[in-house]
């Protein structure tokens, strides 16, 4: 008891400092061509050399399109792209601040940086600097998601509670949510995730619990809201009797199977698209250690980001089932 007290504690302090500092589905591997540009094809991360001890406080995480992981690792302050067999990282992207959000689009990788309140933009190959959102563009990037086949960036603003979109370049598209308690707006957004199959937008928010329940809204691509699968049941310091407490990054899966990160439960939870049913849970403490992440692999598998235990967890098949 004494354990899953304090890991609560320090879930709910990483949430705070996140909040005040911090899935995205896999990158489809579609090559499109803009107006006036040229081909926009999907590029493997080639970093520098990482030289290092494994990883330090990772976050958030993003599917390469050869299968690898892009990892935000807040106590490095690099992203770090992690091997999918042996879960530790080869290669990484030194950082001037602490990362809080990872998006892979085309031959760009977009970091959240919530010190220059900016997403900024390297170059997929050499992590060469290709500039910013803007200074004061996005206040605080909790998470980021990309729609390949248009070519767009939804970044979650904790600061502002809105889902920003933007173009691969950086140009604001459009916005939506906003703070409050309304089902289509947000109070404590964590997680964003988006589903190509059905054209939709999923985010996961705390709410305000007793008040409020913890949520994952889902909206479609114009920003209009949709649906809300709702976390139920009681919960206390430690649990819940049902549903869940503490909602953080979050995949999808082409079969319409939403993969949620718990971070006080210690668990992922998967529910069916289409009935909001809860189907089963995945992990549990303390093989998972405040988890804050979840990403669908090329094979099926589920890659779980597991803060406390500085761990990437894989569940062989657990996405193709």
């Amino acid at each position: 008891m004494r354990i899953q007290t304090r890991t609560v504690a320090l879930a709910l302090g990483l949430v705070s400092l996140l909040a005040c500092e911090s899935r995205s589905p896999a990158t489809e591997v579609i090559a499109r061509k803009q107006g006036g540009g040229g081909l926009l094809v999907p590029t493997e991360p080639e970093l520098p050399l990482f030289v290092g001890d494994g990883i330090g406080s990772p976050t958030r995480a993003v599917l390469t399109p050869e299968g690898r992981l892009l990892v935000t690792d807040a106590r490095l302050r690099m992203i770090l792209r992690v091997d999918p067999a042996s879960l530790q990282p080869d290669q990484g992207l030194q950082l001037r601040t602490k990362p809080t959000a990872v998006g892979l689009l085309g031959a760009r990788i977009y970091v959240g940086s919530p010190d220059q309140q900016t997403v900024e933009i390297f170059a997929a190959r050499g992590g060469r600097a290709l500039g910013n959102f803007g200074v004061g563009a996005v206040g605080y990037a909790m998470a980021i998601a990309v729609e390949p086949t248009r070519q767009l960036v939804y970044v979650l603003d904790g600061q502002s509670r809105q889902v920003k979109v933007f173009s691969a370049a950086g140009g604001l598209v459009s916005s939506f949510g906003g703070p409050g308690p309304d089902v289509s707006q947000f109070l404590t957004p964590t997680g964003i995730a988006v589903d190509t199959a059905r054209q939709e937008i999923l985010v996961s928010d705390y709410g305000s619990p007793p008040t409020v329940k913890a949520a994952v809204k889902i909206f479609g691509y114009d920003g209009v809201y949709k649906d809300v699968i709702s976390g139920a049941g009681k919960c206390g310091m430690i649990s819940c009797s049902g549903g869940f407490s503490r909602p953080q990054g979050l995949g999808v899966t082409v079969a319409g199977r939403i993969f949620l990160t718990d971070a006080v439960l210690g668990q992922v939870l998967v529910y069916d698209r289409a009935t909001k049913a809860l189907l089963r849970t995945v992990g549990s403490y303390p093989m998972l250690h405040l988890p804050v992440d979840a990403v669908i692999g090329r094979q099926g598998d589920l890659f779980v980001v597991s803060n406390l235990t500085s761990r990437i967890v894989r569940f062989a098949g657990e996405a193709a089932q």
